[in-house]
């Protein structure tokens, strides 16, 4: 269905300056705490690392933000590849918007009370048809009235600001970790491990299958994003004011980067906070394509 292909945003530029931070309504949280939300700061560059923090590369990223984006979804040996971002003329003027951020995951209150999953994912930076880097990457999926959507709007696709260039990376090495703050600094110690050392190499193999064989989509000229979420490594949906921090790497302690800026950690990197956000459902701007999300 179109809506597991392209993904609805339901907010006008003009009434997201207007959103306000909206209370989840939900009970606390042993061990985490409630925190006034900060305004992430964007990214101005994505950072290409080649092998440590010392030979980079990098990418203005208002254009990471506007390439395609799919994500590779399986069961088994089925594998398929949807579309989130890559808006044709005719999309654009039905509303839909690109997704994508570096800092923050919006949810609108009304969708709470949905069947909402996060994964840890791999993300790829894909040109002409080539792998060219890899990243990590936050999967987050929300299922209503039989419809499956990972883009609910503006800022609901976190992308990583640290990729690693494959070309020098040693891949079968690299594992992923993520962590959780609810404090209000960066403070290595308000950071809770949620799921740390994850092998990648099912979704990287994945990741290979579906680029040596790329459908007509992938082919197109250009960059192109793509990203694999990995089915068992699940994690809590971050509240209200809360932050995560994903890392790839292959530095067997991948606790102590937190003590590190993320630029200069070495690893692939994504940071974000996560911000609950006006109702769609009441929003006057919401066109009716998104009906079957908020209703």
């Amino acid at each position: 269905m179109r809506a597991s292909v392209l993904f609805a945003n339901f907010i006008s530029f003009s009434l997201v300056v207007k959103l306000s931070v909206a209370l989840s309504g939900r009970g606390p949280r042993t061990g985490r705490k409630k925190i006034a939300v900060r305004n992430a700061a964007e990214v101005e560059e994505v950072t290409i690392l080649k092998g440590g923090s010392v030979m980079v590369q990098s990418l203005p990223a208002q254009y990471v933000l506007s390439m395609d984006h799919s994500v590779i979804d399986y069961e088994g040996s089925n594998l398929s590849l949807c579309s989130i971002s890559g808006l044709s003329e005719d999309d654009l003027l039905q509303g839909w918007v690109n997704p994508h951020s570096f800092s923050q995951l919006w949810t609108p209150v009304d969708l709470l009370d949905t069947e909402i999953t996060s994964r840890l994912s791999i993300g790829a930076l894909v040109k002409d048809g080539q792998l060219r880097s890899v990243f990590p990457g936050f999967d987050t999926s929300v299922k209503r009235n039989g419809l499956s959507w990972r883009n609910w709007g503006m800022n609901s696709v976190p992308i990583a600001s640290a990729w690693l260039d494959i070309g020098l990376i040693p891949l079968q090495s690299l594992k992923l970790s993520a962590y959780l703050s609810a404090g209000d600094d960066n403070l290595s110690a308000n950071w809770i491990p949620l799921l740390e050392n994850i092998k990648i190499e099912d979704a990287l193999a994945k990741l290979y299958e579906v680029v040596a064989d790329p459908p007509e989509q992938l082919l197109k000229p250009g960059f192109q994003l793509v990203h694999v979420p990995l089915p068992d490594a699940i994690v809590e949906v971050p509240r209200d004011g809360e932050k995560i921090r994903l890392y790839l790497t292959d530095y067997p302690e991948p606790a102590k980067l937190l003590e590190l800026p993320g630029d200069a950690s070495g690893a692939g990197f994504l940071e974000f906070t996560s911000m609950q956000v006006a109702s769609g459902a009441k929003s006057e701007n919401m066109p009716a394509t998104y009906t079957p999300l908020y209703h």
